[in-house]
């Protein structure tokens, strides 16, 4: 029939009469049969006793406990029945189950060992479809991946025997401690048994023509993941055993052990890290000298690609985790001061981070944070400024190294040590020889730093080729580099790192609403220079005069105070109090870090009333149409009554107007000449503020009502003024025109 393999006429008779005994003796012999024997997980040298059959028919089972086979497999028969019947098991699965007898024959092809590999035909090796192919090649590969498995099956029991349980047995660490540097082993050690298991069985039975292996990594696949949850811990417990080697009791236990067990402690625990990555090479070589048409071809290539899956999170985890005990030891080199560059949700000490992993599992910190939509309308309502930069920037370790630090002129160098990450600088002095302690002399977010190389801020000269300035919030630093070399890769560094942190600012404010306030703004004196990156930025040197703009609250029984910032309602990714917007002289505005104005050790502005001064529209204006721009956002529209502003022809002659909404200029201007619409097309209309900061000449085709949409609170320092024009049609202008 279709899908099985042709016999002569005797052969089916011969098969049909087996299948044709009675129900009554069939039901009898199978439960003679079931008694007799029974089938248990067998060992490897019960197995190695049983002989070796290979399917010559296909057979279909009927019943739950018979075994179905395909022409090809190979099985392991265990016992005979006098029916004709016996009860074996398939090398492929292991499954157990009974069999006609007549459809499968002995193998008497040799079996392969490492010592005794048959090497292929000189046909085979000839024939240039399989000159690439090597049988023999692919034999010892299988093998190698069997020896390995023994291996590195010894060192996890050796792990678990002479390392674990003494250790805690011993009182030398406690269990809670014990689980932490040993948690998954056993895991990982029934993992490597279950699969040498299958390994051995499937090397008894080698045929380098049928047997597969890429199966059993395929079935095993699910409990493979085990290894990137070890690889994260694996870091912890490093951490852990850090700690523990200073106490005298534990290193001198491990020494001891190190003689008795032959390995090291941490050499044992990066067994299973060092494993993935010696699957995958070993299936590759598999794969390379199998045939293409071999049935474990596809096989292979599955548990190929799941493998290196695999070896992509755990070199992932373990990045993760080298950088994290990296900022654990630079934790550590400031003994006297409270410097913390591991930055966790919800723990903020490595005993903190160690504790509800040992509880909970994979610790928290390790886990990847899930991207939200970054759409303007879909916004974790529960996140802040702060966890805002937590969520979409892990830190990294990037570079230590010495610099000279000195004056504004290059002169009287000194010594400081950096440590940058990916969002944080830490200025040092060393403490000790050989950089070993360290006092913190400034920690600096690098979204509030700016770097320059070309930029003297004397004024008498330029920056020479060793040296860089860097600015933070509180002061200016002048370094001076080693080499040319040196200064260009931390200028590199510092510059990427903190325009990345700039990015990362400008994507924050875009999920803010469109400020509608009435500002006032307080005169401070910047305390250091700071230089912009991005547009949004604020450029100033230290003296110069800034507007810090706020509004007016209310303060309760001592009356209204201001409050620097643009949003009097909660926003979630309100920049402000560690970010202030603010305007200088010549018309620019932007934000800058809220220490510039205050310095290091001053306190926040509290201006009094009698020092506010109403914003400048232009200012306003500006600022509310950039952040239209940045956010996508359009203003909430005002209601009919809210829409009425002064419409002025000059000479103090106005009227108020509710300004309809999608109207046009010609609308407005009827409204104000009425009952004279034949004059309507000889005036348009100018937007302009009270203070005379800002004018705009309308389009004819603009609508003024969003004009006045716009200006929202505002509005009562704006105002429209007819002008008259020979001019009948005019070109939409943009929103904002400043005063020249």
């Amino acid at each position: 029939t279709s899908g099985t393999v042709q016999c002569s006429g005797s052969e089916v008779a011969r098969s049909v009469y087996l299948r044709q005994v009675s129900n009554s003796q069939e039901n009898k012999e199978h439960s003679a049969r079931s008694n007799a024997f029974s089938l248990t997980p067998v060992a490897m040298n019960g197995l190695r006793s049983l002989r070796r059959y290979v399917a010559t028919w296909d057979f279909r089972a009927t019943r739950d406990d018979e075994l179905t086979l395909t022409r090809g497999d190979i099985l392991l028969v265990a016992e005979k029945f006098d029916d004709g019947w016996v009860r074996g098991i398939r090398m492929s699965d292991l499954e157990v189950g009974f069999f006609p007898k007549d459809f499968v024959a002995e193998d008497t092809s040799p079996i392969y060992t490492l010592k005794n590999i048959v090497p292929p035909p000189e046909g085979y090796i000839k024939d240039p479809k399989f000159a690439e192919y090597d049988s023999c090649k692919r034999s010892k590969i299988a093998m190698e991946i069997c020896t390995s498995e023994e291996s590195y099956y010894k060192k996890l029991d050796t792990l678990d025997k002479n390392l674990a349980g003494p250790l805690s047995r011993n009182g030398i660490i406690t269990a809670e401690e014990c689980s932490t540097i040993f948690r998954h082993i056993q895991v990982l050690l029934n993992l490597s048994h279950c699969l040498l298991v299958h390994l051995h069985s499937r090397m008894e039975g080698w045929d380098e023509r049928i047997t597969l292996i890429g199966d059993l990594f395929l079935d095993l696949g699910h409990h493979m993941k085990v290894f990137i949850s070890y690889a994260v811990h694996h870091v912890i417990g490093a951490q852990l055993i850090l700690k523990l080697n200073n106490q005298e009791r534990f290193r001198s236990w491990l020494e001891a052990a190190k003689e008795e067990c032959e390995w090291t402690l941490n050499s044992l625990l990066i067994e299973p890290i060092q494993r993935i990555p010696r699957y995958e090479l070993l299936l590759k070589d598999l794969l390379k000298y199998t045939a293409v048409d071999h049935p474990d071809t596809p096989l292979l290539r599955e548990a190929l690609a799941f493998v290196q899956k695999i070896a992509q999170d755990c070199n992932e985890s373990v990045k993760r985790g080298e950088n994290e005990l990296k900022l654990y030891s630079i934790t550590r080199r400031f003994p006297n001061d409270e410097v913390n560059v591991i930055v966790s949700r919800g723990a903020t000490t490595i005993k903190e981070r160690v504790r509800p992993s040992v509880a909970g599992g994979i610790g928290r910190s390790f886990r990847r944070p899930r991207r939200n939509s970054t759409s303007n309308r879909s916004v974790d309502s529960t996140l802040t400024f702060r966890t805002f930069f937590e969520r979409e920037h892990k830190r990294l370790f990037v570079k230590e190294g010495p610099l000279m630090k000195t004056a504004a002129k290059f002169t009287d160098p000194s010594e400081r040590y950096l440590f940058l990450c990916s969002d944080v600088l830490l200025i040092a002095q060393s403490t000790s020889r050989g950089h070993k302690r360290f006092k913190l002399k400034e920690r600096v977010l690098l979204r509030h730093a700016w770097v320059t190389d070309t930029l003297s801020l004397t004024g008498d000269g330029s920056i020479p080729d060793r040296g860089l300035i860097f600015g933070t919030p509180c002061k200016v630093y002048h370094f001076l580099a080693s080499s040319s070399e040196e200064k260009t890769e931390w200028f590199g560094l510092l510059h990427s790192h903190i325009f990345t942190q700039k990015r990362l600012f400008q994507k924050l404010l875009s999920h803010l609403s469109i400020p509608d306030e009435r500002y006032f703004c307080v005169r401070a004196k910047a305390k250091t220079h700071h230089i912009g990156i991005l547009k949004d930025e604020l450029s100033f040197r230290g003296g110069e005069e800034v507007w810090v703009m706020g509004f007016k609250e209310d303060g309760g029984e001592g009356g209204e105070k201001w409050k620097p910032g643009l949003y009097a309602t909660q926003q979630p990714f309100n920049p402000s109090p560690e970010w202030y917007f603010g305007s200088q002289k010549n018309g620019s505005f932007g934000w800058f870090p809220a220490q510039c104005s205050f310095g290091a050790d001053s306190k926040r502005l509290e201006p009094s009333m009698e020092e506010l001064k109403p914003a400048t529209m232009s200012v306003v204006l500006g600022l509310k149409q950039r952040m239209r721009e940045l956010t996508g956002r359009q203003v909430a529209p005002l209601t009919e009554s809210e829409r009425a502003v002064k419409v002025c022809m000059g000479e103090g002659n106005f009227k108020m107007l509710r300004i309809p909404s999608q109207g046009r200029v010609e609308d407005v201007v009827r409204k104000y000449f009425r009952p004279r619409p034949e004059r309507s097309r000889q005036w348009t209309l100018v937007a302009q503020s009270l203070d005379e900061s800002f004018q705009r000449l309308l389009g004819d085709d603009e609508d003024p009502g969003e004009v006045v949409d716009f200006w929202g609170k505002s509005k009562d320092q704006m105002r429209f003024v007819l002008k008259q024009t020979m001019a009948t049609n005019h070109t939409s202008s943009h929103l904002l025109t400043l005063v020249s």
